[in-house]
């Protein structure tokens, strides 16, 4: 056995993978980023206000702003008011110095005085006395205070914590930004129609942007090859200049097995990668890659097949992700098993998984897109199989978010054409009568009258009848 074969004879346990993904990737430095262009990222800093907001007196309501008792002279806009006299103001517009209290517009009129000046009076029907001092008046610091806590770190910065900080007089925020990806596909790919003899449709390519986007990555571009070294070594080696794609992580779709026509490994350790992860020891993720290279860029490899793809990016590209964006990492929890899984021959499986009643079950007993399309969850289930009630870890899917759990009705499988309800149930029946309706719609099962006690228990002595049955 060479050095290297015996580097990958003892492959990373699917938990030691991903913790270890953990420990070894450092978070993206954080960037200042206009507001209007951060929406979505985490804050990467507590930010506190730097001025009291409002920072001077303000007129909560349209009217006029005055001094003294009535009538009140009319003064020049933006002088200060002395006794007796008044000047017009809008809502939320600063005071003018000298303002007692704002009269609201409806209960003000402009009248000439005896010597002919305009002055304002309080209308019919105003209040006497009308305004007090301080009245229709928002004071300085009433919104915030110099030193209030806006923003906390790690906080999502949504569009409403965007407008407090534009409204706080904040022209950027510190972030965290968000991972840029290149994804490399290899292999004989089609992206319209049927394949032909040696092909295979791109069914990952249209999506990869969007699963990714899940996790708060960006795909800057994507690059398809046929997959031989030389490609491979173009589309992973920096360029011209020397300097690195501007990337951070470079997701790779095919080429990680260790046939004739797989190419990764070989292209990338030509470039000196530095490997994390290098195979995890379930199926379907043995050949499955995560690893650094010189220049600082990620490298995550995962398997051509389309549904073993996804079950190694849910696996590795959650915490990869998670560790470069500061963000939670998602973490795998147990659920009791909905239904009985055999003992397999096999290493652990990780198997795309729903939820039904608040259990889960595998999704099939396959690894197709078919039962991919159904998963909200990525279910360990190990050699020895699991009983009816059993826990599975399951991790949710971040591109099932909302339904984890809901306890949501699952749409019915298609049928085939021509096939209707009524001849479903027909052909169920043995003698060709259709099912009595209580027996046909029966509805939902209630788990929590289940005896989970004996289906964990095998029957024993102990709980024989006296005559043993």
């Amino acid at each position: 056995m060479t050095e290297r074969d015996e580097s990958r004879a003892v492959r990373l346990n699917w938990d030691e993978a991903r913790a270890l993904l953990q420990d070894r990737v450092e978070a993206l430095p954080a960037v200042h980023v206009p507001l209007a262009q951060a929406v979505g990222l985490l804050a990467a800093e507590d930010v506190f206000a730097e001025d009291e907001l409002p920072s001077g007196p303000r007129a909560a309501l349209d009217g006029w702003a005055v001094n003294g008792t009535p009538p009140w002279v009319i003064a020049e806009p933006g002088d200060r008011l002395a006794g007796r006299q008044s000047s017009r103001v809008e809502k939320g517009r600063p005071l003018p110095p000298g303002g007692k209290g704002v009269l609201a517009l409806h209960d003000a009129r402009v009248a000439l005085d005896e010597e002919g000046l305009a002055v304002v009076e309080r209308a019919p029907g105003a209040r006497p006395g009308a305004p007090r001092n301080g009245e229709n008046i928002t004071p300085s610091g009433q919104g915030l205070t110099t030193g209030a806590p806006l923003l906390a770190r790690g906080a999502v910065l949504d569009p409403l914590r965007l407008a407090l900080l534009a409204g706080a007089g904040f022209d950027t925020v510190a972030a965290v930004p968000k991972p840029r990806v290149q994804v490399i596909q290899s292999g004989r790919l089609v992206t319209q129609g049927r394949p032909g003899w040696g092909e295979d449709r791109d069914a990952l390519g249209p999506v990869l942007a969007p699963l990714l986007d899940a996790w708060g990555v960006l795909v800057e571009n994507r690059v398809r090859i046929a997959g031989t070294a030389a490609e491979w070594r173009a589309a992973l080696e920096e360029d011209a200049d020397g300097a690195a794609a501007p990337v951070d992580v470079v997701v790779t779709v095919g080429g990680t097995g260790a046939g004739e026509a797989d190419h990764l490994r070989e292209a990338l350790e030509a470039l000196g990668v530095e490997y994390v992860v290098d195979g995890v020891s379930c199926d379907p993720l043995q050949t499955a890659v995560a690893g650094v290279l010189p220049d600082g860029r990620h490298v995550l490899g995962l398997p051509g097949t389309p549904a073993e793809a996804l079950a190694a990016l849910a696996l590795l590209g959650e915490p990869l992700f998670a560790a470069l964006g500061r963000r939670e990492v998602r973490a795998f929890r147990p659920v009791p098993s909905g239904r009985a899984v055999e003992a397999e021959l096999r290493p652990t499986r990780l198997l795309p998984g729903h939820t039904v009643f608040g259990m889960a079950s595998p999704c099939g007993p396959r690894y197709g897109l078919a039962e991919w399309a159904d998963a909200e969850l990525l279910l360990v289930v190990p050699p020895h199989g699991v009983r009816m009630g059993d826990e599975l870890m399951a991790l949710p899917l971040p591109w099932k978010d909302g339904e984890w759990g809901t306890g949501a009705p699952k749409p019915t499988k298609p049928t085939r054409p021509g096939a209707s309800p009524s001849s479903r149930a027909d052909a169920a029946s043995p003698d060709g009568k259709r099912a009595p309706k209580a027996a046909r719609n029966s509805g939902p099962i209630d788990w929590a009258a289940q005896d989970w006690d004996s289906l964990r228990t095998p029957p024993g002595p102990e709980s024989s009848g006296p005559d043993g049955s």
